[in-house]
């Protein structure tokens, strides 16, 4: 298996209290399914985790499928899990992952699946959390990055696109010493195509949507009649839980993207977190490498500075964005929590 190696993203917990992590496990899973005919015809799957099938990190999962003469078209999927104690930095970018599906022909087409998930083992002390004695239950606020984009695109304007949808899926459970699990963080954006060429947008769950935003490309691109990018700007989401002092604990995360494309030129993909290695690569192959090259620059330059609309009416924000000024440093690792003490 190749390596792959992109710009990596993160989930973080920060706060301004010390909590003493016991073990890091990591593990990353992608999956695709070929359709032929609308039957199912190949599938590949590759899971690797840490530590178990390896012993250093990053770990990756890659997978690639093909399909020429007759058929024309090809799927890629990567996810990653890079040390979160490598980056002296608030944000140690551990996780990646993205896929692109693409078909030019009139019979084959893809089911996409790629995951990264994190899990940490963690104590806080009494001698941590001034105040407090074991047994106490506190009050946490946790913390995640999160930033990439979800595309469809066609080679003709007003095609029906119904068929084809892009997922994100964020998660984080908190594992009590008891293995009583709750949720303390769920949100899905979904960027589905319309049977006019037009696409509609989804969320559910605790991801923002203030600043989403939704950009049509094809004006910039000869190429394609249909190219919808939705940007996931950088942010910061802040999540909520309850912890007892010197009871050990778990924090699971797990990101998560998936889509299907179509037959007769039409495609998606999804970066999030990193390059868009797997588009160019997909695109090449069903298009040609200027096609490929220029559809990775533009999607690039629009994650960097969208042009588009923002997709839902801003609101006033209670619980999720979090300004930068917030983040406190607590060396290599970068995990900690705001710690209120419970009367």
């Amino acid at each position: 298996m190749r390596r792959y190696t992109p710009a990596f993203f993160t989930m973080l917990f920060c706060t301004s209290a010390f909590a003493e992590v016991l073990a890091i496990r990591g593990a990353t899973d992608v999956q695709l399914q070929e359709f032929l005919f609308n039957e199912p015809g190949d599938l590949e799957e590759v899971s690797e985790d840490f530590p178990g099938t390896s012993d250093e990190l990053p770990i990756a999962a890659v997978t690639k499928l093909v399909a020429l003469d007759p058929e024309e078209a090809a799927g890629s999927v990567a996810a990653l899990f890079a040390d979160p104690t490598e980056l002296d930095q608030p944000n140690p970018e551990e996780f990646a992952m993205n896929f692109a599906l693409s078909s030019v022909t009139p019979h084959t087409y893809y089911e996409a699946l790629a995951a990264s998930s994190e899990e940490r083992d963690i104590v806080f002390s009494s001698a941590e959390i001034v105040g407090t004695q074991d047994g106490d239950e506190i009050e946490l606020i946790g913390r995640l990055f999160l930033d990439g984009a979800l595309t469809i695109f066609a080679a003709e304007s007003a095609k029906d696109i119904s068929n084809v949808d892009v997922t994100l899926r964020v998660t984080v459970t908190k594992i009590a010493s008891d293995e009583t699990e709750t949720t303390v963080f769920e949100g899905t954006v979904t960027l589905a195509g319309a049977a006019d060429g037009q696409v509609t947008i989804e969320a559910d769950g605790d991801l923002p949507t203030d600043t989403l935003v939704l950009s049509d490309l094809s004006v910039l691109n000869p190429d394609f009649g249909v190219f919808q990018v939705l940007i996931i700007p950088p942010m910061e989401l802040d999540y909520q839980y309850d912890a007892v002092v010197g009871e050990q604990f778990t924090l699971a995360a797990k990101f998560q993207v998936e889509g299907r494309n179509d037959v007769d030129g039409i495609g998606c993909a999804a970066i999030i977190g990193t390059p868009v290695d797997s588009l160019n690569e997909v695109i090449a192959l069903t298009a040609d490498a200027a096609t490929a090259n220029m559809m990775q620059r533009q999607i690039r330059q629009e994650r960097d500075a969208p042009t588009g609309t923002l997709v839902f009416q801003p609101q006033t924000p209670t619980f999720g964005l979090c300004p930068a000024a917030g983040l406190f440093s607590l060396g290599m690792l970068a995990f900690g929590i705001f710690v209120t003490r419970r009367p």
